[in-house]
């Protein structure tokens, strides 16, 4: 019998839900702060704790004028854990913080995906990842009520962090996945453009969201409205859009404009395939993609371990493992979620509350 991931229901104005995710999840950020800091001082040349907090840190003026209420969500979750802001800040700009020295390999491995239109059977769109990672980064779930004109929030993220994959009650979802681009700099966290991303109601305002950012870090990203997916790859400086009926990307960029920003692939080379598997798999069952067919891709073992279902096996590949496997349908608020390799942990399913989604 596999656990269900914890799922804590947040309400009320910034602080207050900031708060809440504190003091409900104390234990596991001082845990998630403490494992993050101890596996960044194991490369070759270990930057201090103190080097660490301060980087992170330079990215808080972006984020204060960017979304100052998130920076104030992120100041509650502090109170309510008892640990000192920067300590949770850090861990907010956590895909920023990994380009802090080439050293440091606390990056992720996600593979993710769009299918809509004419792809999918009654052209329901279906967007979903692969949660890449180190095993010792703990998944929590998120429902964040509705708060004045915000719509309803599911996501799936990390103690401590206050963005993630989501889908809100506008029927607009978020999967993402890393990149390592050489053009990094000081700016907005990733989970602060995430979190404003699924504060909208549109998608070509949550679009305008990330492609108009003072961006830290290079990310890509896929979102989905009940009629159509948008693949956004970006660098700090740069981006480049896709709309179509499927979509897949993993951890290297594609983009013939972007491709010289890349650190990341040669390290990584499993995402060319992965990027490609998962591509492959949705043009095999174009017009008949649904659910069932959306757990059966996310459970592909082509190219194991370092698969679309990714396991870590010693010796064979880095540490990365599927934490969880997320499958979205925004147009019912639904996220379904794995904790654990989805070939060997059942899909979960979680639904908003209330949804008031714009007719296409």
């Amino acid at each position: 019998m596999y656990e269900l991931i914890q799922l804590i229901k947040l309400k009320g104005a910034p602080r207050e839900r900031g708060y809440q995710h504190g003091e409900i999840l104390a234990d596991q950020i001082h845990s998630f702060y403490k494992k993050w800091i101890e596996v960044a001082q194991s490369c070759a040349n270990p930057p201090g704790e103190s080097e660490l907090l301060e980087y992170a840190m330079k990215h808080l003026k972006f984020a204060k004028e960017y979304a100052p209420d998130l920076v104030e969500e992120v100041e509650g979750v502090a109170e309510g854990a008892k640990i000192e802001f920067e300590k949770v800040f850090l861990l907010n700009c956590y895909d920023e913080v990994s380009s802090y020295t080439p050293d440091i390999v606390n990056l992720r491995g996600c593979t993710s995906f769009g299918a809509t239109g004419m792809a999918t059977v009654d052209k329901v769109t279906y967007i979903g990842q692969g949660w890449d990672m180190d095993g010792w980064y703990i998944p929590v779930i998120l429902q964040i009520a509705r708060e004045g004109n915000e719509p309803e929030v599911l996501m799936l993220t990390h103690p401590g962090v206050i963005g993630g994959a989501a889908v809100n009650s506008a029927g607009l979802g978020l999967v993402w996945n890393s990149l390592k681009p050489t053009d990094t700099r000081f700016g907005v966290p990733a989970p602060f453009l995430i979190r404003k991303a699924m504060q909208q109601k549109s998608l070509s305002e949550a679009v305008g969201v990330v492609i108009n950012a003072y961006r830290a870090n290079g990310l890509n990203y896929i979102l989905g409205s009940p009629f159509g997916v948008v693949n956004i790859e970006a660098t700090a400086e740069k981006f480049d859009v896709k709309y179509n009926n499927v979509l897949s990307h993993a951890n290297c960029y594609e983009s013939a404009r972007l491709k010289d920003y890349d650190e990341f692939v040669t390290f990584n080379p499993d995402s060319i395939i992965r990027s490609g598997r998962m591509m492959q798999l949705l043009e095999e069952n174009f017009g008949h993609i649904d659910l069932e067919t959306c757990k059966k891709i996310m459970r592909d073992h082509a190219n194991y371990p370092g698969s679309i279902c990714r396991h870590y096996i010693p010796g064979r590949n880095n540490t990365w493992e599927t934490v969880a496997s997320l499958i979205f349908i925004p147009a019912q608020g639904i996220m379904l979620a794995s904790n654990g390799c989805p070939c060997e942990s059942p899909f979960h399913k979680y639904q908003l509350d209330t949804l008031d989604i714009i007719p296409s």
